[in-house]
């Protein structure tokens, strides 16, 4: 395949209007490693000019990269995108022809009567004297400190002596993902069934301290410079991480038996009573639930944050993680009912927009598990 041909294909692939024979193909176009890298740059190219809907089909990619170096690239990211346009899109691109198609055969009535829905922002708010505000889409609200358009919730800075320390917290459900601004410019996002409570204020030149007491988010830290050198501290069940401003995630999940912190940017350092380290860009920190110490690994930043950005990024994962990770967005429980299963390792990306029928049907077609079932809100492989 030349690669005006591939060009073609790898567009009609993020236009999501790839038929089974083109997919065939350029999965096969996509084994060798030159080819392979190519695709990376494709994707980044269309990504940084923002105009995937217009893409010259007469163009060819060195063609459009020219046209890149001469504009200087001024397109702007999202300031988590950069880590996923790329990577987070090859992982076992075999299977992305099923997991963005929604012509897969499925029973209709599982279709008519399965009381599943696709995960939505929402959250729950609690107030400093215990009232609960439900936040979601098309509902606004809104507080002496802060204000919510139903998708996120932004507090105002107020870094005044004066001010009193007064706490929220928010609550993102099964089901559901959120956005939080606080009060000095940092940005939080929120996965299914997360907790963090935070001051509604900060006074500069003192530390900022919030706590994740369960779940998983992803930080992006307004820098201490900004605020007279006031570090950022996030505590979780098992560690604190100290930060002076950067990017990062933290997954720990009451169901799971370790704590992961990934650093994408900058540089952080974590601790407990027993052992510290600090962490540079693409290491992760795991502390078991019954160890003291950290094990540090580099990892591929890209799947580890793939859910801020929209999607499931999946590299070798079990299905039994799978399966947790479906559960929360889902709001399902998903039984492994084939034990052999538990450990059988997936790859893939998925968006989280997908009916989960389609994606438990990409499941059945890409590994060991042989049918699955739905019974109201439970989901059993088999």
């Amino acid at each position: 395949m030349d690669n005006r041909r591939a060009d073609t294909l790898i567009y009609k692939l993020i236009q999501n209007t790839l038929d089974k024979d083109e997919s065939k193909d350029l999965y096969e176009w996509l084994q060798n490693e030159d080819n392979l890298n190519y695709f990376n740059e494709f994707v980044e190219v269309n990504h940084l000019t923002n105009s995937l809907a217009s893409y010259p089909y007469k163009d060819s990619l060195s063609e459009v990269l020219t046209k890149l170096d001469t504009e200087n690239r001024k397109t702007s990211f999202k300031p988590y995108y950069k880590y996923a346009i790329a990577s987070a899109m090859v992982l076992l691109f075999g299977l992305m022809y099923f997991l963005n198609r929604d012509d897969l055969k499925i029973d209709a009535n599982q279709l008519v009567t399965s009381p599943i829905q696709i995960g939505t922002d929402k959250a729950i708010l609690t107030l400093e004297d215990g009232s609960e505000v439900a936040l979601e889409k098309g509902k606004d609200f809104k507080t002496t400190t802060a204000n919510s358009d139903g998708e996120k919730i932004v507090y105002q800075d107020d870094s005044s002596e004066s001010a009193a320390v007064v706490y929220n917290s928010l609550t993102v459900p099964r089901g559901g993902q959120y956005t939080i601004e606080l009060a000095d410019g940092t940005k939080v996002w929120l996965n299914s069934d997360t907790k963090l409570k935070y001051p509604t204020s900060f006074v500069d030149g003192k530390s900022r301290e919030v706590f994740l007491e369960y779940g998983e988010a992803f930080f992006i830290v307004s820098p201490s410079s900004a605020h007279q050198g006031a570090p950022f501290k996030v505590l979780s069940s098992k560690q604190v991480i100290e930060v002076v401003g950067t990017e990062f995630n933290i997954r720990d999940y009451r169901d799971e038996d370790a704590t992961l912190t990934t650093l994408a940017e900058g540089k952080i350092k974590i601790l407990n009573e027993r052992d510290s380290l600090v962490l540079s860009p693409g290491q992760q920190a795991k502390i078991q639930n019954n160890q003291a110490t950290f094990n540090v690994s580099d990892v591929e930043v890209a799947p580890v944050i793939g859910w801020v950005e929209g999607t499931f990024s999946f590299k070798k994962e079990s299905l039994e993680d799978i399966a947790k990770s479906l559960g929360r967005w889902y709001d399902v429980n998903v039984v492994i009912q084939n034990k052999k299963l538990l450990q059988v390792t997936f790859s893939g990306v998925i968006k989280k927009s997908t009916k989960i029928e389609v994606v438990l049907e990409t499941i059945v077609n890409s590994s060991d598990v042989e049918v699955y079932e739905i019974k109201g809100k439970t989901v059993y492989l088999k």
